[in-house]
């Protein structure tokens, strides 16, 4: 039972003059303040910890201080670190800014892969601004520049970790990765799921490929080649849309849902 849900229970239960009654209601109602009160300072926390980064580069900046010095005056925590980062090249006043901002960045000694799983915690967590640089900095991490479409294997492990432990996969991840690109998504989802027979690997292979084909033919320019190959493509989405798999049918009502628009 939820901490609050204890709270409603503990309450229709006031009726009751036990001294039991009353201790408990003061408990639950301790437990959610100190919950809520965490919750707060979290915010709080991350909040100023993003403006502080911004701060101390514009002061390196100002004191003509090289990215590499900046950097060890910035928190230690890549948790705090990237995410302020991110906010500073949002919220940097003037190209200058942002180009020193981008040299630290360069600086920070983590891993692609280690990058992506810290920022997509980040979705949806900042303003409009915030949202579109973070995105933007997930799409060069994913080689995603023009036409070339996104590389997702640097999130294999983020989907194959919870798939192992039969774990509930990050849903914010899994939300980002089909709104990207549904046939990227599907992909990955196939591979970390440790799909082993060839013939359900070749469905899932052809029904992409005629999928995003069709796809590209239409965004492109290419009507009377695309219209040719929509049965084809219906045919797919009807067997994806049966799949046992519950990838398999997101990526279905993903695709049905792009077409319609």
């Amino acid at each position: 039972m939820s901490t609050l849900a204890s709270i409603e229970t503990a309450s229709r239960r006031g009726g009751r003059s036990s001294r039991f009654s009353r201790i408990q209601l003061a408990l639950a109602v301790g437990a959610a303040l100190a919950v809520a009160g965490t919750l707060r300072a979290q915010v709080v926390d991350e909040a100023a910890s993003r403006r502080q980064v911004l701060q101390t580069i514009e002061v390196g900046l100002a004191d003509g201080l090289a990215p590499a010095e900046v950097l060890d005056r910035l928190p230690d925590d890549p948790r705090l670190l990237l995410p302020g980062l991110v906010h500073a090249v949002a919220h940097a006043d003037g190209t200058r800014t942002a180009t020193y901002v981008a040299r630290v960045w360069q600086r920070v000694p983590l891993a692609d892969t280690a990058r992506a799983a810290i920022l997509v915690e980040q979705l949806g967590g900042g303003d409009a601004v915030f949202e579109r640089t973070l995105r933007g900095l997930l799409a060069d991490l994913e080689g995603r520049h023009g036409l070339r479409r996104a590389d997702f294997s640097i999130y294999r492990e983020l989907i194959e970790g919870p798939v192992r432990n039969d774990a509930p996969l990050p849903a914010v991840l899994v939300d980002y990765l089909f709104e990207v690109d549904p046939g990227q998504a599907v992909l990955l989802m196939m591979r970390s799921h440790g799909v082993r027979q060839p013939q359900r690997i070749r469905q899932i292979l052809w029904a992409e490929h005629v999928i995003s084909a069709h796809i590209w033919q239409r965004d492109n320019g290419f009507a009377d080649e695309a219209r040719r190959g929509r049965a084809a493509v219906e045919t797919e989405l009807q067997q994806l849309a049966a799949d046992p798999s519950w990838w398999a049918r997101r990526y279905a009502a993903e695709v049905r849902t792009r077409l319609a628009g």
